[in-house]
């Protein structure tokens, strides 16, 4: 169990090389008032379901830049870059 959780570490360390870049986190879009995502968003929201779907094939995934839908009991929910007003 312990390799599965440093794998799901690396993976998370691997999200850098979107959040560091400018070209992602300089296109933005409002979900609301004061409410931004970025590309840096869904592009960390797309490589971590990726990869931890090759880890757990049965583990549901929803992102906070997602619409909510059915999932399995099992899941990972994640807010890719927390605190992206601060980012922009």
């Amino acid at each position: 169990m312990e390799k599965f959780y440093e794998k799901v570490i690396q993976a998370v360390h691997r999200t850098r090389k979107f959040i560091v870049n400018p070209e992602l986190y300089h296109s933005v879009d409002m979900k609301g008032e004061a409410d931004f995502v970025t590309a840096a968003d869904y592009a960390v929201s797309s490589f971590l379901e990726e990869e931890l779907h090759k880890l757990a094939p049965s583990v549901g995934f929803m992102s906070e830049e997602e619409k909510p839908h059915e999932l399995p009991p099992t899941r990972w929910i994640l807010d890719p870059v927390d605190g992206t007003t601060n980012l922009v």
